[in-house]
C-alpha cells in the first residue's frame, strides 16, 4: 500500500483520478444566479408537480438547491457542472409538507460575469435516471465525469432548510418526520409555528 500526503489547491486526490475541487468564493458568487434559474417558473413548470396556479398562490413553494461539481471560464463566461435537488413544499396551518421531492440529476449552465454579478445565460439538464454516465461525459470534463460516473461528486441537499425560511417558521430543528396523508400516502413534514 501507497500512501501520499500532499496539498493542492483546487483539486483533490483519488487513487485513480483527480477530483475536482471548485474555488469556493467563486461559487459562493455564482450560487445567487444558479438558485434563482432553478426556482424561476420556467425550470419549476418544468419539473414541478403542481400547477402553475398553484405556486401563484404562495401556499405552495418550488424550492432547489445545487452543488457545483466544476467550473470552467472562458473570458467573461463561467460553465458550471452540478447536481441539482428541488422540492415542492406545501403549507396547511401551523404545519409544511414536502409534497415531492427530487434529484434533479445534473445540469450545467453557463453564466455570464460581469464583476461577480452572474446571469445565467442557458443551461441543459440530464435527461432520465442520474448518473446517465454517456451525457455525463458528453457534458463535464475527463476528471469531474469521473468523479460523478464513480459516485464521488457532490451531492445536492434537498432544500428543507430553505422552506422552513420560506414559510417563516420557527422549528427546533430541520429534521422532519413520516406523517400520513389519508388514502393519499405519506409525506415528509415539519411543525411550522409563525413568529
Amino acid at each position: 500500500m501507497v500512501v501520499a500526503v500532499g496539498v493542492s489547491i483546487g483539486v483533490r486526490l483519488s487513487a485513480e483520478w483527480p477530483i475536482v475541487t471548485p474555488d469556493q468564493a467563486q461559487v459562493h458568487a455564482m450560487m445567487p444566479a444558479i438558485t434563482a434559474y432553478l426556482q424561476s417558473s420556467a425550470y419549476r413548470d418544468l419539473n414541478g408537480e403542481y400547477p402553475s396556479a398553484a405556486y401563484h398562490t404562495g401556499r405552495v413553494r418550488w424550492l432547489c438547491t445545487g452543488a457545483i461539481v466544476y467550473i470552467d471560464s472562458d473570458g467573461t463566461q463561467r460553465r458550471a457542472g452540478m447536481d441539482v435537488a428541488c422540492g415542492d413544499y406545501d403549507r396547511q396551518g401551523n404545519f409544511f409538507k414536502q409534497k415531492a421531492a427530487y434529484d434533479m440529476g445534473h445540469e450545467v449552465m453557463v453564466l455570464s460575469g460581469d464583476h461577480g454579478h452572474y446571469r445565467v445565460l442557458t443551461a441543459a439538464q440530464e435527461p432520465g435516471v442520474s448518473p446517465d454516465p454517456p451525457w455525463i461525459d458528453q457534458n463535464f470534463p475527463a476528471s469531474a465525469a469521473a468523479e460523478v460516473n464513480h459516485g464521488l461528486g457532490p451531492m445536492a441537499s434537498m432544500p428543507d432548510a430553505r422552506a422552513l425560511l420560506a414559510f417563516g417558521c420557527t422549528t427546533g430543528s430541520t429534521q422532519g418526520s413520516v406523517i400520513s396523508e389519508g388514502q393519499s400516502g405519506y409525506a415528509w413534514g415539519w411543525p411550522c409555528a409563525s413568529p
